[in-house]
């Protein structure tokens, strides 16, 4: 069976930039910098993103809990300071009277429907969104809401992180799932072997 193809992570460098294109004054950038950050220190999937209810997200202990995620399955996930620190100054701007977490904030026509103002965001926003910002950043190949979440895998795994820890932090139903990111490491050890300085031997 031939090995799945995965789209390139973005650098720390790249994803700043990426970021940096979004202003946190204004609520719709504020909204789209969480959404982002979701799937860049998270891992979600952009359908769980747009999923999200204020509900899920418990500030006070760092969590947030994703009802049935792909495969119908939850999962509650541990929040870094950053993360923390951005979903909580979203959650005292938001939109009151949504029952979701990261809402359309005025009303429109997107994607040839009409969206209400406070109604769920669907998925090909921010697949638009994302594609939008990287053209903007400069970053010269396509980067699509699943790169932000593969970034993260990348991540987590350069930082030791074990494999069945990330598997569950995925919401993954196979290890072999999670296993495939491994394979983007081959060229870093490669890189890495090849640096490897000499020893000093006898010569032949």
């Amino acid at each position: 069976m031939a090995r799945k193809s995965l789209p390139n992570p973005l650098s720390e460098e790249e994803a700043a930039r990426l970021l940096g294109r979004l202003s946190p004054h204004s609520m719709t950038g504020l909204r789209n910098q969480v959404a982002l950050l979701l799937m860049l220190r998270a891992g979600l999937r952009v359908s769980e993103v747009c999923n999200l209810t204020p509900g899920d997200i418990q500030l006070s202990e760092g969590r947030l809990r994703v009802h049935r995620g792909k495969g119908a399955k939850d999962r509650v996930l541990f929040l870094d300071p950053q993360l923390l620190e951005r979903l909580t100054l979203w959650q005292a701007r938001r939109p009151p009277k949504s029952r979701w977490l990261l809402p359309v904030i005025q009303s429109g026509t997107r994607g040839g429907g009409t969206a209400k103002a406070g109604s769920k965001i669907q998925p090909r926003y921010f697949g638009n969104l994302v594609a939008r910002l990287a053209r903007e950043a400069g970053i010269e190949r396509a980067v699509s809401p699943h790169v932000l979440r593969h970034t993260y895998a990348t991540s987590e795994l350069r930082r030791g992180v074990p494999i069945h820890q990330l598997q569950r932090d995925l919401g993954h139903a196979n290890l072999a799932t999670t296993a495939v990111y491994l394979h983007v490491m081959d060229s870093e050890r490669q890189e890495s072997a090849n640096g490897r300085p000499a020893m000093e031997l006898p010569t032949c």
